[in-house]
């Protein structure tokens, strides 16, 4: 028999922590494909800003160790 599952308290541990709500409802692989995801997102994001200053300094025909380093 399973046991039931209250709905606010999976609504609200997904608030806390992204993919909580899973693990909570018995889902552990989605739960923790959430989470993976969630922590990704923000490293995507960093990549692509390192990306972008390294691509127009390049462009720009800088010195990319001097600029990168004193972010100046």
């Amino acid at each position: 028999m399973t046991r039931k599952k209250n709905e606010m308290v999976a609504a609200i541990s997904s608030m806390l922590v992204t993919g909580l709500g899973q693990l909570y409802n018995g889902q552990v692989v989605k739960g923790m494909l959430y989470f993976i995801v969630f922590l990704l997102i923000p490293i995507w994001w960093l990549i692509g800003i390192a990306d972008t200053y390294i691509t127009a300094c390049n462009s720009n025909g800088g010195d990319l160790r001097d600029k990168f380093i004193h972010f100046g």
